[in-house]
């Protein structure tokens, strides 16, 4: 360890351009691996005297004395309301102080370091009156645990490479100029050159760890569990503040916060890591100062760790503005701002190519008095919240939770425990929440709810995502509910595809006395929601069915609620139900069950798959299916709107399948039902168009066969009606034997006919028959079979040979007909006999012999 030494700021310079080249993490880092001590080095020790230098590049040139541990800064330049000051070199040491001794008219002190040493601020900093200070160091700026300001204005620190001023002037630190090129006009812009030093901020880290939330909280353990950790940062040593309403600006290259506390209560704080070159535009506002970053092209990074702090919580009115390339916020971290009192509170903005907010670190606004509370904005490429990070807007008061809107334009990743939220606790209303991005995903206990569970209103969460959205694994919440009086928001999610599987649940339920409110998707391609949570919620109950639930309760969970359930909305391509994951508008409790709609060209319901309306106790809800293609089921898989599912009354629901052009499709040992059955109530109405209907039955009773019921156990039956548009194969069909058929069966044998005592026959063959190919379907008109006889000719029957006799007249014999031809015009004649046959075969020895 180096102590007690001569200042040496070769040494320094020395190690930031080893550190640059070298990547390594932190500053501070590369200190302690060559025995250095932040703290304990000439940056912080009382030892080192010449840490405040002056140069000679103004005018007026500034001057320092010393006072005890207090070096007193004075003259430099001033341009009207504007004080200029030059040093070659700029620290503070530990338990020291550098006093601006500026006189009240001065509204802003502009400070630059033109030498090639790094600031280190380990002490406090002074200023007469509200004048704001800027402070701008392009080597770099350190803030030590015992930083401190003390300034009535706003506060700056950057490393900048020149101030610029409305009048086009510029004050630089890599150019100073000698000549009197000092102006009056106002600050407009910071300006960056070809490099960018780092800003480091560092302080002890708290001792009190707060463990991340662990179970599937409830919208009050959520909240209550964010304002332990807010409690904690009001009883944290100040650092880094400014005094209410005021501006504290850090904007350099890669900023961290390492348990460092940045604080403006009721104002503003900036943290701002940009790269060469860029413009930082200035705006005087109310608060002090807004940056602007349109002229920014490339972004360095931002990171706070070990619970580090940046905390614009006041009586109202405090915003905090983030923009770097990668920002994140680790170890219990928190960016705040919320109000306390009866003003409305400020916004939080955080613009990042990629945001992490990891292990148990908060980014929010809040309220806990009449005020509203601000609104949250991130606009980024990727946003990663895990490990019991969590990001939200809420109110424990009468004044509104904030609105909480992200755009991320690749994606959005919930994980371990991971939560966005935004609720009430008390009488105001929750905030809406909006998702926007190319991909939603949301695995491993990971949460995004907008809820109430007092008397305020619970607001709306919208999800659009133009490529997918997946929820996976127990506890894993998309969710717009009501634990309290009031009525949850509404859900809508708006994608290509949703996933929702292993236990994964989006609902918009009734956990409390208020009514759920409405669930809406909209997949352009595919709803897929399969299998059951792994591990049920709580020992002993069921477990935890993946699916969409626009519910009074939910399944496997230990909220039952009284409220009534909404009724949900499906547009998609495709359904696909399985593995026990369920689609439900069902009531747990007491009250009556929503609507469930799906419009889809087909739907598929397989292995205990479930479409539900159901009721505990009250009436059954209605479901209504619009297909175009096909409704399949197969192995147990249900549709129904069955009431009182705990033998309670309440009638059975009605469901409608609508398929005129579709066909229905199951396998009668499956038991796959179709049910609007009742216990004590009346059953419910069931009415099916399609094209056909195969391998389920419309029975009085559930079977263990696939069933279409509308029973009551207790009650008056309801009602089934078909209408299909086609003739049904199912019925009439004779099950055809599986051996060749034999002719000769075919064919009857019968006698020829021949004269005299010869007898014959007449056989008809019946209408109808077998198709000739099997290929070919089987007509709804009647086979006609032409057997009719060929048209033969009369032959002379067999006689005697004359003898001559004498001639007499030959009396006509009548002979009764016993047949008939068709002669050569197709007309009928009767004949007594038929004519002499060639023989095909010998006579039967049944026959008459000839």
């Amino acid at each position: 360890m180096i102590s007690g030494m001569i200042c040496d700021y070769g040494l320094v310079k020395a190690a930031r351009r080893i550190f640059i080249m070298s990547g390594i993490s932190t500053y501070s880092h590369w200190l302690k691996n060559f025995g250095i001590a932040i703290g304990s080095t000439c940056a912080f020790s009382t030892t080192c005297v010449a840490q405040i230098i002056p140069d000679s590049t103004l005018p007026n040139n500034s001057r320092v004395t010393t006072q005890d541990n207090i070096r007193i800064i004075e003259r430099g330049t001033q341009a009207g309301s504007n004080l200029f000051h030059s040093f070659e070199q700029f620290s503070v040491p530990t338990r020291s102080s550098a006093f601006f001794n500026n006189t009240l008219d001065i509204q802003n002190i502009i400070t630059r370091v033109t030498g090639s040493s790094i600031s280190n601020i380990d002490g406090l900093i002074r200023a007469n009156g509200r004048a704001n200070l800027f402070l701008i160091n392009p080597n770099g700026i350190v803030f030590g645990p015992n930083a401190l300001l003390n300034v009535g204005g706003s506060f700056f620190a950057s490393t900048a490479s020149a101030v610029k001023f409305a009048d086009g002037t510029e004050f630089s630190a890599t150019t100073p100029q000698t000549t009197p090129l000092l102006t009056v006009s106002v600050p407009i812009g910071l300006q960056f050159g070809q490099t960018q030093g780092k800003i480091l901020v560092q302080a002890v880290p708290p001792t009190t760890n707060f463990p991340p939330l662990t179970s599937p909280p409830s919208v009050t353990e959520t909240l209550e569990f964010v304002n332990t950790r807010l409690r904690d940062i009001f009883s944290r040593p100040t650092q880094l503040q400014v005094l209410p309403g005021r501006t504290l600006a850090l904007v350099g290259g890669d900023i961290d916060i390492e348990s460092g506390n940045l604080t403006a209560l009721g104002g503003r704080i900036e943290l701002g890591s940009v790269a060469s070159p860029s413009l930082v535009s200035l705006t005087p506002t109310i608060q002090g100062w807004a940056l602007g970053y349109e002229g920014v092209q490339n972004f360095r990074n931002i990171q706070l760790s070990g619970a580090a702090t940046v905390n614009a919580s006041g009586n109202g009115g405090g915003d905090i503005q983030v923009r770097g390339g990668q920002v994140t916020a680790t170890n219990q971290s928190v960016i705040f701002a919320g109000t306390l009192g009866n003003q409305n509170g400020g916004d939080i903005y955080i613009g990042a190519r990629q945001l992490n907010i990891n292990n148990g670190s908060i980014v929010g606004t809040g309220t806990t008095a009449i005020g509203n509370s601000g609104n949250l904005i991130i606009e980024t490429q990727n946003l990663n919240i895990q490990d019991g990070g969590v990001v939200e807007t809420g109110t424990e008061g009468v004044g509104n939770a904030g609105n909480l809107t992200i755009r991320a334009t690749d994606s959005v990743n919930i994980v371990n425990r991971g939560l966005i939220a935004t609720g009430s606790l008390n009488q105001g209303n929750a905030g809406q929440l909006t998702i926007d991005t190319k991909t939603l995903s949301i695995f491993n206990a990971g949460q995004v709810l907008n809820a109430t569970s007092s008397s305020g209103k619970g607001g709306s969460l919208a999800v659009t995502a133009s490529e997918s959205v997946e929820i996976g694994g127990a506890q894993s919440f998309l969710f717009t509910d009501t634990f309290g009086l009031e009525t949850a928001g509404d859900l809508t999610i708006t994608t290509k595809k949703l996933i929702v599987r292993d236990g994964g649940q989006v609902s918009s339920a009734s956990l409390g006395i208020g009514s759920a409110g409405n669930l809406v998707v909209n997949a352009s391609e595919s709803v897929e929601l399969s299998g059951i949570a792994k591990i049920p919620l709580i020992s002993g109950e069921r477990p935890i069915p993946s699916g969409l639930f626009a519910s009074s309760g939910l399944e496997g969970s230990r909220f039952i609620g009284t409220g009534v359930g909404g009724n949900l909305k499906i547009n998609t391509g495709n359904l696909v139900v399985r593995d026990g994951a369920q689609v439900s508008v069902s009531s747990l409790g007491s009250s009556v069950a929503g609507q469930l709609q799906v419009q889809a060209r087909s739907i598929d319901l397989d292995n205990q798959g479930q479409l539900i309306a159901e009721t505990a106790s009250g009436n059954g809800g209605n479901i209504r299916l619009d297909l175009q293609d096909l409704l399949l089921l197969r192995d147990k898989s249900q549709i129904s709107t069955t009431a009182g599912r705990e033998n309670a009354g309440g009638d059975g629901g009605n469901i409608t399948i609508n398929a005129p052009n579709g066909f229905i499709v199951s396998v009668l040992g499956d038991n796959s039902d179709i049910s609007a059955n009742a216990f004590t109530g009346r059953g419910g109405k069931i009415n099916i168009t399609a094209s056909g209907i195969y391998g389920i039955q419309s029975r009085a009773q559930p079977t263990l066969e696939s069933d279409i019921t509308a029973s009551s156990e207790r009650g008056v039956a309801g009602v089934v009606e078909f209408n299909t548009s086609g003739i049904d194969p199912m019925q009439g069909l004779v099950e055809l034997p599986t051996g060749l058929v034999d002719n000769i069966k075919l064919i009857a044998s019968s006698c020829n006919a021949f004269a005299g005592s010869e007898a014959s026959t007449f056989v008809v063959t019946g209408r109808g028959g077998v198709p000739p190919s099997p290929d070919e379907p089987l007509s709804s008109d009647v086979v006609w079979s032409d057997t009719r006889l060929p048209n033969i000719t009369v032959q002379q029957y067999r006689s005697e040979k004359p003898t001559n006799k004498p001639s007499k007249p030959k009396s006509v014999e009548i002979v009764p007909a016993t047949g008939w031809v068709f002669n050569d015009k197709g007309e009928v004649t009767l004949i007594s006999s038929a004519s002499n046959a060639t023989a095909f075969k010998a006579t039967p020895a049944s026959c008459p012999q000839r």
